[in-house]
């Protein structure tokens, strides 16, 4: 073979390589639960994301009509589990990211998944497919913040339409479990056999259906009765499905009226202020005093040392990155809020940021004179 024909089938067979598509991690679509967290399964007949690179086309394709398919945009996923292989069932596909429905008849346990794209193969990647793992869907859609529950007329809870005690509210997610029939053809409502407990600040709701929705496949509700006692603007919320306790996301509720107020965050009047100018304008001040005392054997003292800090930020919201942020959540005494997070990483980060404002230098006057920052 001449030297030119031999460099270009080597520079062909490098592409190939380079395009063969590469799988990074699985998750719940709705709740983004990290491995190995306790909700990190993906339920049987539940909706799951894959991440990666290299998984589809650059723009993104999204499933438009029943029947579902296999194969999307090029894009198909199969799954392997207790001996058995069976195709996902496509929703939507780009390069980064692809999300399919895991078909009920999975058997669970230990798994793995391909993802196929231009007849190229992906390496396995392990996960665990389980009975039941729900995920509760939130407005950052990252699984945290404000969940997606609506009341019976499908109107969203947020802070400017928040439920009262003992309304009837519909909590939205994946995971419940499986269901019989043939989900590819088209949604199959209907109660599940699984226990389901909601926590609303702590306390059970009661529940009058659990299952999958009308309108989806893979998407399922739960509705309840809001607690009564329990009121703020960002009030936890947590599913129990089986054994398995879901993400974290909270509701607004006022004990009468629809706009919430905190009088330890945002009144009412901020937020019609918000919906009247479109935005609002959020300054964060941050005083810290830090006081560690080091106790010494005798005859030595102790030692005590003293450190001051303050800290600003000042941003933009829009009314809907404000109804989505959590960064301005004060959850309600005596309740209780779980996050996720990666690494060294110390608190949660909001995914919905603010656009930055410049706030100059700010000039703190105190007992021992002026400091600015």
């Amino acid at each position: 073979m001449p030297l030119r024909r031999f460099a270009a089938a080597l520079i062909g067979m490098a592409g190939v390589v380079l395009a063969q598509p590469a799988v990074t991690g699985v998750a719940n679509v709705a709740s983004f639960a990290l491995s190995p967290l306790p909700h990190s399964g993906i339920a049987q007949g539940s909706m799951f994301t894959v991440f990666g690179s290299g998984l589809g086309p650059a723009s993104i394709q999204i499933v438009g009509s029943f029947p579902l398919s296999a194969t999307m945009g090029g894009t198909s996923l199969r799954v392997t589990s207790g001996g058995t292989t069976v195709n996902a069932l496509m929703i939507f596909t780009v390069a980064s990211q692809v999300a399919a429905i895991l078909p009920s008849n999975t058997p669970t346990g230990d798994a793995t998944l391909t993802v196929s794209f231009n007849n190229q193969t992906s390496a396995a990647f392990p996960f665990r497919v389980v009975r039941s793992s729900f995920g509760i869907f939130a407005l950052n859609q990252a699984g945290s913040g404000p969940g997606i529950v609506t009341d019976p007329n499908f109107v969203p809870n947020t802070l400017v339409q928040s439920a009262n005690p003992r309304d009837v509210m519909i909590l939205w997610g994946t995971g419940l479990g499986p269901v019989a029939g043939d989900e590819a053809s088209g949604p199959l409502p209907g109660e599940l056999a699984v226990d389901v407990r909601v926590l609303v600040g702590g306390r059970a709701a009661a529940v009058t259906y659990r299952g999958r929705s009308g309108c989806c496949a893979g998407l399922d509700q739960i509705v309840f009765t809001v607690p009564e006692d329990v009121e703020g603007c960002y009030v936890p919320v947590a599913v129990v499905a089986g054994t398995v306790t879901s993400n974290f996301t909270s509701m607004s509720i006022a004990p009468s009226g629809r706009v919430c107020s905190d009088r330890l965050g945002l009144a009412a009047s901020h937020l019609q202020q918000a919906q009247t100018a479109g935005s609002l304008r959020v300054g964060f001040i941050d005083l810290t005093r830090t006081q560690t005392t080091f106790v010494n054997p005798p005859p030595i003292p102790a030692v005590t040392l003293r450190a001051d800090a303050l800290s600003a930020t000042f941003g933009r919201y829009t009314v809907s990155q404000l109804l989505a942020s959590l960064s301005l959540a004060r959850i309600p005494a005596g309740t209780c809020a779980v996050g996720q997070f990666r690494g060294g990483q110390l608190n949660l980060i909001d995914p919905t940021r603010p656009t930055a404002l410049d706030a100059g230098t700010l000039a703190l006057n105190g007992p021992r004179g002026a400091k600015s920052i």
